[in-house]
């Protein structure tokens, strides 16, 4: 489903019939059984011992489904590059640490290139556990939506990550 999802996602941009899309892959609670698994995901983030290698089957399923939809982007040839260079797609899970549903070290990925607006091709890492409402702050202003500050309560910004910005 997640690559037909992605099909119909690239179609749509290429096509114009969309600029903004938000997708899931899954609720963060929907304890979605995939082939092989023993439980649910979410139950098994939290009985599974160990280092959860079903857990970590399951991740690496779910990222090789992002990279998919990510080639897909990229192999629509767009103007003096690709559709993926154009577009500025944001990928994150709603956890840091699966076993205890951690916020810290909050993982999130950005790919292409806003059309030249955003700075490409190197891992950030905060090294003050900066406010991951950062990013989005910095995506909004790389998209045109020029905003002074973003997000509500311990979430609330009013810069962004500088190194993403151009």
């Amino acid at each position: 489903r997640s690559r037909l999802m992605s099909e119909l996602a690239v179609m749509a941009y290429a096509c114009d019939q969309t600029r903004v899309l938000s997708y899931y892959y899954s609720d963060g609670v929907s304890n979605c059984l995939y082939p092989g698994a023993t439980a649910g995901h979410h139950q098994l983030t939290h009985d599974e011992p160990g280092d959860m290698p079903q857990v970590q089957v399951i991740t690496q399923s779910i990222m090789e489904d992002f990279a998919w939809y990510l080639e897909a982007l990229r192999n629509v040839p767009e103007g003096d590059g690709t559709l993926l260079d154009n577009c500025l797609i944001l990928g994150t899970t709603d956890v840091s640490y699966a076993r205890t549903h951690q916020i810290d070290e909050y993982p999130l990925l950005i790919a292409g290139r806003a059309g030249g607006r955003i700075s490409t091709g190197f891992h950030y890492r905060s090294s003050s556990q900066e406010n991951a409402s950062h990013v989005p702050f910095s995506i909004l202003n790389a998209m045109g939506v020029l905003v002074d500050e973003w997000g509500v309560d311990d979430g609330w910004v009013n810069s962004g990550v500088r190194a993403l910005e151009l």
